[in-house]
């Protein structure tokens, strides 16, 4: 096959990008300090049991089957062993990486650079990305993200062919957007819309490959139902969950502040439907790539969760996307329609507007980052705690954990937040009700040669007993309790409880 030079972006593309990349990281450098949270010990328990038996990259969590997610975290370990500030490196990373194929994907459907720098730079500094940044867990809305941008950089343009290269690229996205999200079941709509566009609008040719993608969704999902991964998410199929959608698009206007619970419909989110509909109806008409493809993944974004009641910030990570394509595509087709005098002091009052968005969101996002930062500090008491005691747990027998305090640290800083509001859900038998107690003692402890997981146990089995109280740890008895006694004088009492076992793990990781 003859070689085919790379085309470089020019040098001013690649100035706007260095510029971009540098505020970026300048305004999320107190993400460095920040303890892991929440669901990010037990993706890591999924990290570690793959390293220790490949087999296990197949198994579902808790209803969830995110494999790429799960690899990012494996490469992280690799990579940066057994510290929270690479893990937030990474996704920082990803968050970066996308941000820039946001800007190719602008440039590839008609934008021109200060446009498509424009559109990045506001996705980059959002506040509506802030959770998929700060918190691991949440980068399956990134990679699914950088995935579909992925699709619609090497799909091919009406004067370009398939080949081989653009065949794999294509692959490589759906797999990259199949393993991070379920939601990625709304990859057909992209596809009907580059494979229209490819085939100049008409449906009888673009039918087989539209079919084509529906096919590998459909196979996807009976693949989830043999793993037994079921449906995720708590779907009210009712009117009420509908509110969200003007809502959040009122948000993205900066008309309404993004609420994540009780949402109701103001005349604010109505205006805000009218604008963008009609500006997605006059991106069809005119045949404005950039929005049109921006309205397609403002809409993919939102359809799978359309009927999830509640609406938390990593929601809005994909939407946002392409809403800021879409609407800055339409201000500058806009723009180019104007030949009078006007043109010039619009485009200024235009870029005077993007700087306001810009500087708005950077504020948001730096009081949200005070708020994760108290999070962070909830988190690296409990750490803490749990370090104490970790070395003095037996290995080999059942472990009953009891929580005994009250405290509750994500309902003081989600009812009394520094930024925008916050769904942070609490774990109501983990320390603090922060982090499930299996995770975060093999976070803590030895996790290259040992297992902690949930257990069972039968009347008369014996153990240890390992109580939280408002402070720290303290392992009582830790061989001889019977177990069923314990665990039934605290459901008596109320007291949360959680049963795990410490178990050496079967293979001798190549890696520390």
């Amino acid at each position: 096959m003859p070689f085919r030079p790379v085309k470089l972006p020019a040098a001013g593309t690649l100035i706007w990008v260095a510029v971009i990349v540098t505020v970026t990281v300048v305004l999320y450098l107190p993400v460095f300090g920040l303890e892991l949270t929440g669901d990010d010990y037990q993706l890591l328990q999924a990290a570690h049991d793959v390293l220790d038996q490949p087999v296990r990259l197949v198994a579902g969590l808790d209803g969830l089957w995110r494999p790429v997610v799960v690899l990012t975290l494996v490469a992280d370990h690799l990579v940066w062993v057994h510290q929270s500030m690479q893990y937030h490196a990474s996704n920082l990373g990803l968050h970066l990486i996308a941000g820039v194929m946001l800007l190719a994907v602008a440039r590839r459907y008609g934008l021109s650079v200060p446009a498509a720098t424009a559109a990045s730079m506001l996705w980059l500094c959002s506040s509506f990305a802030v959770e998929s940044v700060v918190w691991v867990a949440a980068r399956a809305d990134t990679l699914l993200l950088i995935g579909w941008l992925m699709l619609l950089l090497v799909w091919p343009l009406p004067s370009q062919k398939w080949r081989a290269g653009r065949i794999m690229g294509a692959l490589a996205a759906l797999a990259v957007a199949a393993g991070a999200k379920e939601t990625w079941i709304a990859t057909p709509l992209l596809v009907v819309v580059v494979e229209l566009h490819r085939r100049g609008g008409s449906w009888r040719r673009a039918a087989p490959v539209v079919a084509g993608s529906l096919v590998i969704v459909a196979a996807y999902l009976a693949v989830r139902l043999v793993l037994s991964a079921g449906v995720t998410g708590s779907y009210a199929f009712e009117l009420a969950s509908l509110a969200k959608l003007p809502h959040m698009l009122a948000s993205f206007f900066f008309f309404e502040e993004l609420t994540p619970l009780n949402v109701v419909v103001t005349w604010k989110g109505l205006v805000a439907l009218a604008a963008t509909t009609a500006l997605g109806i006059v991106a069809v008409r005119d045949r404005n790539l950039g929005a049109v493809m921006g309205a397609t993944v403002l809409v993919a974004g939102l359809l799978p969760t359309l009927f999830v009641p509640y609406l938390p910030q990593r929601y809005t990570v994909i939407p946002y996307a392409g809403f800021v394509l879409l609407v800055v595509s339409a201000a500058e087709a806009y723009l180019g329609a104007i030949v009078d005098r006007r043109k010039r002091s619009l485009t200024v009052v235009a870029a005077a507007f993007v700087g306001l968005a810009c500087a708005a969101s950077i504020s948001i996002v730096r009081a949200d980052l005070r708020d994760w930062q108290r999070i962070s500090g909830a988190h690296r008491q409990v750490l803490d705690e749990a370090r104490q005691v970790v070395g003095a747990l037996p290995v080999g027998i059942p472990i009953l954990s009891v929580r005994q305090e009250r405290e509750n640290p994500l309902k003081e800083i989600a009812t009394t937040p520094r930024g925008s509001w916050k769904l942070l859900w609490p774990r109501r038998n983990g320390p603090y009700g922060l982090v499930d107690v299996p995770a975060l003692f093999e976070w803590v402890g030895d996790c290259a040669a040992h297992a902690v997981r949930a257990t069972e146990i039968s009347d008369g089995d014996t153990g240890a007993v390992l109580v939280h109280y408002d402070g720290g740890f303290e392992v009582v008895d830790a061989h001889n309790r019977a177990l069923n006694e314990v665990l039934h004088r605290a459901t008596r009492l109320g007291l949360p409880t959680e049963l795990m076992i410490i178990t050496p793990r079967r293979n001798t990781w190549p890696f520390r």
